[in-house]
């Protein structure tokens, strides 16, 4: 999985949503680090590290939202 000018090569299984959840993540770090440099309250610089923190969490199901649970439970077919 190497990277050249930002872009993954192929081969990586991840759905839709895992990929959403790290760029995601990734964009909450990449505004933080801009923050801190930027000489911004700590609170903008903490709210951002938390999303980040949110993002990673649903990545590995640590936590969930509806949505979420919207999302994998609209493929099963139950009680037909």
């Amino acid at each position: 999985m190497a990277m050249e000018s930002g872009t993954l090569d192929s081969g990586l299984n991840v759905t839709s949503r895992q990929l959403s959840e790290v760029s995601e993540a990734l964009s909450c770090l990449t505004s933080a680090e801009a923050a801190m440099a930027g000489k911004n309250g700590q609170d903008v610089v903490a709210s951002l590290l938390g999303s980040a923190r949110e993002c990673l969490e649903r990545l590995l199901g640590l936590s969930y939202d509806d949505a979420l649970l919207d999302s994998i439970f609209s493929r099963f077919c139950v009680g037909k």
